[in-house]
């Protein structure tokens, strides 16, 4: 499937996609550029590391299954998905995945930027305004040089840590908001 944005309706206090769908998305979504969960509640760092093992795994979806039993379905599209075996390798979302939208996911944690980072992941963009169990560790997970944008607008503070990251790995940061609120992101001059 060569879709470059996903958004999953979030908002409201929708769950959002479930870990099978995302692993799915991992899997079968090679080209995938960005990807847009702001709001699914339930998205958690378990949920991020099935969209990365799904992603990189060397195996066959043939046992994924929808809740319904009648097969997985990507992201809403109505089809079920191939039951295929990847004999030349996992596909690599990390190579393609640049912008990720996980404000408003309250459940997320380190764990899903510790695996991002993990396998590789270079995000240009990271909206996580409102994710309130994101720490320093986990924001310097996926701070790196081709960094631009970074939002982690909520009611804690992230500290020094962060600061030092963005610092330490000369980010090409253009946005920063690490308001206490839904703030405008505070423009960054070379």
């Amino acid at each position: 499937v060569h879709l470059r944005s996903i958004a999953f309706a979030g908002g409201g206090g929708d769950a959002g996609p479930s870990r099978t769908t995302l692993a799915a998305v991992g899997a079968w979504c090679s080209d995938l550029q960005s990807l847009s969960l702001d709001g699914c509640i339930s998205i958690d760092g378990c949920a991020i590391t099935a969209l990365v093992d799904g992603g990189t795994a060397r195996a066959t979806l043939s046992t994924v299954q929808h809740t319904s039993g009648s097969g997985a379905v990507l992201a809403g599209l109505g089809r079920p998905l191939p039951r295929l075996q990847c004999p030349d390798g996992p596909t690599r979302l990390c190579s393609t995945l640049t912008c990720l939208d996980i404000s408003g996911c309250i459940a997320m944690s380190d764990s899903g930027l510790q695996a991002l980072h993990n396998a590789g992941v270079r995000l240009h963009a990271l909206h996580a305004n409102d994710c309130r169990s994101i720490s320093d560790h986990g924001t310097c997970c996926v701070v790196t040089e081709s960094l631009m944008t970074l939002e982690l607008a909520s009611r804690r503070r992230i500290g020094d840590q962060t600061l030092g990251c963005l610092a330490a790995t000369r980010a090409a940061l253009t946005a920063l908001d690490m308001s206490s609120g839904h703030g405008d992101a505070l423009p960054l001059s070379s």
